[in-house]
């Protein structure tokens, strides 16, 4: 095959996977990623034939397919040497911004933030990237660093600025201005532009955001009334999952454990956060036998190590110290993650309202 031959046809492969991965949910992608494993495990070039155009496409496209899959460590140990100075991925900007989005989704949130960082500076690589600024905050956030995050977005966001009509961006500040301790500040940054006819109006995320910040504002009962309406009878959020865990994790807080359990039994798909809020509630409620059934389904249910330490902190939360099941934990565990959970636990017990669980990334990719 000519190299002209081999350009056309890898980038007809790559458009096509991609489109399709846009579609696809997690099943769907690791059905690409195994599809484009196999053909960059029988095709991919030597070294010399490395800058054949259309490889570059093709690995991202690879990486982006095993991030939706659920492998983000695996997408970014295969972006690593790729993206390194001198080879393939180089100059590429999607690949940057598709290895860092893999560390963070990975639990490497720093490392993440680290490597965008001089890239986004004045005359990097990235400086002109809405979506790599993005990316670096949303992971510093991540790391803890929240009020960075705000900060670095907050100029970048204003009228003029590179990101000032960027929907993701937004959102991703109010986010960090919650975690950062400033939630009404977030939820006023949104209010105006949720209304009709604004920048957000038909962002479910930005939505869902809002109703959080005023949740840990303290007004519960607001956040619940603005979800309420936009889950009920095909409203904008009928279909977001994420949009049923906050709204019952506010109606929980304004003690309507009765509406709260009324909203679980509307969200359809059975999944560990949903568990998790049924438990959440009850143990808020007060009822911790009848909170252990749904802390039992949400381990179960738990599809990484972190889900499963949140999971045993639920039960270390209702059971005695001295409990068989809580033994078996201890023994199990690393000392430092045993430690996590007790620590977590004892806050929990003095507080039910602070149980929470930071949801996943709840963004589309917006990996240009």
């Amino acid at each position: 095959m000519s190299h002209i031959e081999e350009e056309m046809d890898l980038r007809s492969l790559a458009k096509e996977y991609g489109a399709a991965l846009r579609r696809a949910n997690r099943a769907s992608a690791k059905k690409i990623a195994a599809d484009l494993h196999q053909f960059i495990q029988a095709r991919w070039p030597r070294p010399s034939e490395a800058a054949v155009s259309g490889w570059d496409v093709c690995a991202c496209v690879y990486a982006q397919a095993l991030q939706r899959a659920g492998a983000p460590q695996q997408a970014a140990a295969f972006l690593e040497p790729l993206v390194a100075p001198g080879e393939l991925l180089a100059d590429d900007p999607v690949a940057h911004n598709t290895f860092a989005k893999a560390l963070d989704n990975a639990g490497s949130s720093q490392a993440a933030a680290d490597h965008l960082r001089s890239r986004i500076a004045r005359g990097g690589l990235l400086a002109d990237n809405p979506v790599a600024h993005n990316t670096f905050a949303t992971a510093l956030d991540n790391a803890g660093s929240s009020q960075a995050a705000a900060d670095h977005l907050r100029s970048l966001i204003m009228s003029g600025g590179l990101l000032a009509n960027n929907s993701f961006a937004h959102t991703t500040f109010a986010k960090a201005l919650d975690n950062a301790g400033r939630p009404l500040e977030a939820a006023d940054h949104l209010r105006s532009r949720i209304a009709r006819g604004g920048l957000l109006a038909d962002n479910p995320v930005a939505h869902n955001t809002f109703a959080k910040a005023l949740d840990n504002a303290g007004r519960p009962l607001e956040a619940a009334n603005h979800l309420g309406p936009l889950i009920a009878g095909g409203g904008l959020l009928a279909e977001d999952t994420f949009a049923y865990y906050t709204l019952a994790r506010a109606q929980c807080h304004a003690r309507l454990y009765g509406e709260a359990r009324e909203t679980l039994s509307r969200w359809a798909q059975e999944n560990y956060y949903k568990h998790f809020m049924a438990a959440t509630i009850e143990i808020t409620a007060g009822k911790l036998q009848q909170a252990q059934p749904h802390i039992a389904l949400a381990i179960k249910a738990a599809a990484s190590s972190y889900e499963k330490l949140h999971g045993y902190t639920l039960l270390a939360t209702v059971l005695p110290v001295k409990h068989p099941l809580l033994a078996q934990v201890e023994r199990t565990a690393s000392t430092a993650t045993w430690q996590k959970i007790t620590a977590l636990a004892a806050e929990w017990q003095a507080r039910p309202d602070a149980i929470d669980l930071p949801l996943p990334h709840e963004q589309k990719d917006n990996t240009n």
